[in-house]
Formats: C-alpha cells, structure tokens, sequence
C-alpha cells in the first residue's frame, strides 16, 4: 500500500524470496497502489474464480500454512489467462 512502511517492506521480502525462487518478475516487479481499505495479508487477482493458476493455489496454501492469510479476487480485464498479480496488504 502506499507510503505504509509496512506493507512496502513486506512486499520487498516477498519480491526478494520470489526471485531467489527463480521467479521471473516483469519489469520491477512491485508497484505501490492506494487502497485505504485494504485487507491485511495477500490478494490473488486472477483472470476467473472458476480457473484459478496451480501456481497461485499451491502458493495460497504455503502461506497459510506461515499464518499469513490470502483471499481470491478476479479480475478477467487486467490479468492474463494462467496468470495471477499478488497484492501485499500489511503484514498480519
């Protein structure tokens, strides 16, 4: 979220396991955004609740599993088929 030291650091480690994971990130691969009432933990945006990415449900499942929650929001126009986009909300 943007200016919330928090959830900037937060996303960064993110960002930093992902590429150590061999993770291959457009561009920055963070971008901040204004969202006042944005839910602690992760948000999955993907292309359609009924074809939600392996990739996105084993990761949904890793961290709930460290206690960090997530839910699913779909989003057909901004997101590729098989793709997903992770916001960071601060951190639970």
């Amino acid at each position: 979220m943007m200016g919330d030291g928090e959830s900037i650091a937060f996303a960064r480690d993110l960002l930093d396991a992902f590429r150590r994971a061999g993770w291959n990130l457009p561009n920055l691969g963070f971008g901040q955004m204004f969202n006042p009432s944005a839910p602690p933990g992760l948000t999955f945006i993907v292309h359609s609740d009924a074809e939600i990415p392996p990739s996105a449900t084993a990761l949904m499942a890793w961290f709930s599993v460290a206690g960090i929650g997530g839910t699913y929001e779909s989003d057909a126009a901004n997101v590729v088929k098989g793709e997903f986009k992770l916001i960071v909300g601060y951190k639970p």
